[in-house]
Parts: structure tokens; C-alpha cells; sequence
């Protein structure tokens, strides 16, 4: 389909940032409740940021170049 690339790259950046913001909600949970360190919790948002990113970035250069 001609110009589903700006929609495939929203989907995409709203996917990333709805996973972010939930693993922060458990992340924040889970360090409120004690189950895990302030340090682990660091490494955790850290590694979510290594997941998400991509997924982001791939949405924004697709919405980016969608209209092309």
C-alpha cells in the first residue's frame, strides 16, 4: 500500500512508548515494594531504554518518510 508508512510508524512509536511506560510502572512497583534495588531498578529502566529505542526510532523514520 502506497503511504502506510507514516500509519506502520505510528503504530510503532505509540507501541514503544505504551511498553516503556509500562515496564516503568512495574519497574516502580517493584522498587516501591521491595523486591528489588534502587541499582536493579537502574538496570532495568536501562535495558527497557535498549529495547524500546529501536522501535521508536525505526517508527519515527518510517512516519518520517511515510509521505515520500
Amino acid at each position: 500500500m502506497v503511504g502506510s508508512g507514516k500509519m506502520v510508524g505510528l503504530v510503532m512509536m505509540i507501541v514503544g512508548v505504551v511498553l516503556f511506560l509500562a515496564f516503568g510502572a512495574w519497574a516502580s512497583t517493584a522498587l516501591f515494594t521491595s523486591e528489588t534495588s534502587s541499582g536493579g531498578a537502574v538496570l532495568g529502566v536501562f535495558l527497557a531504554l535498549v529495547v524500546v529505542a529501536p522501535i521508536v526510532g525505526v517508527g519515527a523514520y518510517l512516519f518520517r518518510k511515510g509521505g515520500d
